[in-house]
């Protein structure tokens, strides 16, 4: 284990400060300033002020309500901006996991239609 110098400690404080004040300032809403998402051929996708919510996908290992990379995702999902795909997976390349993975990640199909658009596909 190698100790954290003093500056280190100085820049993690100053990153849990400022996401307690960003709470405060929001009832106590996660909001992420900014999420980028990037497939491998695709453009970068962001995403401004998205609020998250805990999923508990992690339960075994993580205390209830703690935020993961797993929330941020599915909170974009239910939020209109992203369809995911999550598969639970009991190990990969014979190495155990039993935990749930990101399958795949697109754009809404409805992403930039119209309205008018929108109702032709569902009809």
């Amino acid at each position: 284990m190698k100790k954290a110098s003093q500056s280190d400690l100085d820049e993690r404080y100053a990153a849990w400060a400022l996401e307690v004040k960003r709470r405060q300032e929001n009832d106590g809403r996660t909001i992420i300033p900014e999420v980028w998402i990037q497939g491998r051929d695709g453009p970068k996708e962001e995403f401004k002020n998205i609020e998250v919510k805990p999923y508990n996908l992690r339960h075994d290992i993580l205390a209830e309500g703690v935020i993961t990379t797993a929330d941020v995702i599915l909170s974009l999902g239910d939020q209109g901006l992203i369809t995911c795909l999550f598969e639970w997976k009991e190990s990969i390349e014979g190495d155990e996991v039993k935990n749930y993975m990101v399958e795949q990640i697109d754009r809404p199909i409805v992403q930039g239609m119209t309205e008018e658009q929108i109702k032709k596909l569902t009809e």
